[in-house]
């Protein structure tokens, strides 16, 4: 599933037209820190909190129609309440993906 998810990014990317540079691996550590962060900061909260932080989470970043891609594909797979180790990589993942698009894309000069 987050083959597939790379590969709709990767055409959504293209299809662009924008010219987007190599993804290095200090992006890919940097944005998977920044998804830490924000798990380890919900996880203390009670489930209402939670669920308005996440909700302004999603609110605020520059890629919430990758985001609402992520959670729909992962919500067709019966993969969003995260019940294993293998269930939790795929989802930091899918979010890694996300994050480190939205870092790395060509901004716009107007």
């Amino acid at each position: 599933m987050v083959l597939n998810l790379l590969l709709v990014f990767y055409e959504a990317m293209k299809s662009s037209g924008k010219a987007w540079p190599v993804i290095s691996e200090v992006v890919q550590e940097r944005c998977l820190k920044r998804i830490s962060a924000r798990v380890r900061f919900i996880e203390g909260l009670t489930p209402q909190q939670q669920a308005q932080a996440i909700s302004d989470a999603i609110a605020d970043h520059p890629e919430q129609q990758l985001l609402a891609y992520v959670r729909g594909k992962f919500g067709e797979h019966g993969l969003l309440g995260i019940e294993s180790e293998t269930e939790k990589m795929l989802m930091l993942a899918a979010l890694n993906l996300v994050e480190c698009i939205a870092e790395a894309a060509p901004k716009s000069t107007q």
